[in-house]
């Protein structure tokens, strides 16, 4: 079984399953994204990278190269459980993006389960680090990000740097909706960043998609 926790300074989430758990899971996600069906749409490049670099940490772990445990919290048999860690914002898109692509594909009942499933940890994870403070964070797993924007990956990446250069602890955490404005359409925040996004481009002669974020200052040498 495939279940969330929030990590222990409270940075995002760790994934946790059996190595069939990760790979089988690893087999749904894979068929929404680097996939033709959708590359003329809008966003194709931005939600991309947000999935692989998921999909990336999650075969990472499956093939037994991120956490590992000997038991699953919510296991009564000792089966060994491999994880890897997710910052909450990152989990996040990766919901919105799997959710907009799997609008142009052939999804099964099983595949949308599995997304569920993610959906369901993920708010459960929010309300055990921070019962009062997840109330302004929930609505954000499933509504209200512009996920069709081309600078998708971009707000992301912004986003989290912006969270980890915060103090860890539940004040951030408060913190992370007012940060996801920058992907919310319509907020002043959204129209500032893409305008920079568009200097930008203009200056380097280059598509959003190829822009780098200029972080260097930040340390991700995360300690969860």
């Amino acid at each position: 079984m495939i279940y969330l926790i929030h990590t222990k300074r409270g940075l995002g989430v760790e994934v946790w399953g059996t190595q069939d758990d990760l790979h089988d899971l690893y087999g749904t996600i894979s068929q929404y994204f680097s996939n033709d069906k959708f590359y003329d749409r809008k966003g194709f490049d931005s939600r991309d990278k947000i999935i692989s670099s998921f999909s990336y940490e999650l075969r990472k772990a499956y093939q037994k190269n991120r956490l590992t445990r000997e038991a699953g919290d919510y296991s009564y048999e000792q089966v060994t459980h491999y994880g890897f860690q997710c910052s909450w914002i990152h989990f996040i898109f990766v919901i919105h993006a799997l959710r907009y692509n799997m609008r142009f594909a052939v999804c099964s009942k099983y595949d949308l389960a599995q997304i569920l499933k993610l959906e369901y940890w993920l708010e459960r994870a929010m309300r055990e680090y921070d019962a009062s403070g997840s109330t302004n964070l929930i609505p954000f797993i499933s509504s209200n990000l512009s996920d069709e924007c081309e600078h998708f990956y971009m707000c992301m990446r912004s986003a989290n740097a912006e969270y980890f250069m915060l103090k860890p602890g539940k004040s951030s955490f408060r913190k992370i909706p007012e940060l996801l404005r920058i992907a919310v359409a319509g907020t002043p925040e959204y129209d500032y960043y893409r305008q920079q996004l568009i200097k930008d481009k203009n200056t380097h002669l280059c598509d959003i998609d190829d822009l780098e974020l200029q972080d260097d200052h930040i340390n991700y040498d995360i300690k969860w």
